[in-house]
C-alpha cells in the first residue's frame, strides 16, 4: 500500500488528467473516475484537465502556456516521486523519439488515461497517482479507495473497564 498523506482540513485540492485519446473502453472508466473523485470529501476541490495522449517537451506545444504548465507540474510530480521512493517512469514515461524530417531525437512524455495529481494546502504536489511503491502498483482507484476508507472510519471511544 503507499504511504498515507492524511487529508487536511479543506485545503487539499486534486487535478484529475484524462487523456483525450483513450483505447475503447477508456472513456468510460474516465467518466466513472472523475465523478468518484469529485465525490470524494478530502479535496476542498477537484478540477478536470484533458492532456493530450503525448507532450513533446520541447518545441512549440511544449513553450505554450498550457503547455508549459502541464510539463511544469509533471517535474513536479517526478520531484515528489523521488522524495517519496515511489517511481511513476512507467505511467509517466519520457522516451526519445526521431521524426522524419527532423534531425535531432526528441524527448516525448506519454499520458495514462487517468492520472490523479493532488495537491496540498499551498498547491504544491502532495501525491500522484498511478504509481509503483515498493513494487506495488497504485491505481487510481486504489488511491481513492483508500481516501474513502480513512473519512469513513469512525472515531475510536475509550472504553473504561
Amino acid at each position: 500500500m503507499t504511504r498515507q498523506t492524511p487529508a487536511d482540513d479543506g485545503g487539499r485540492t486534486a487535478e484529475l488528467w484524462m487523456r483525450a485519446d483513450v483505447p475503447g473502453g477508456g472513456g468510460d472508466r474516465q467518466e466513472r473516475l472523475r465523478e468518484r473523485t469529485t465525490s470524494v470529501d478530502a479535496f476542498a476541490d477537484v478540477r478536470t484537465r484533458m492532456v493530450p495522449d503525448r507532450l513533446s517537451l520541447s518545441g512549440v506545444a511544449a513553450d505554450s502556456p498550457g503547455g508549459s504548465a502541464l510539463r511544469e507540474t509533471v517535474m513536479d510530480a517526478r520531484e515528489w516521486a523521488v522524495s517519496t521512493g515511489v517511481d511513476l517512469g512507467p505511467y509517466l514515461p519520457i522516451s526519445e523519439e526521431c521524426s522524419i524530417g527532423f534531425e535531432e531525437a526528441r524527448r516525448v512524455l506519454t499520458f495514462p488515461t487517468v492520472t490523479l495529481v493532488e495537491y496540498d494546502a499551498v498547491d504544491d504536489v502532495a501525491r500522484v497517482t498511478p504509481h509503483v511503491d515498493d513494487g506495488r502498483v497504485v491505481s487510481v482507484e486504489a488511491r481513492l479507495d483508500a481516501l474513502e476508507a480513512s473519512l469513513d472510519v469512525p472515531e475510536r471511544v475509550l472504553a473504561e473497564s
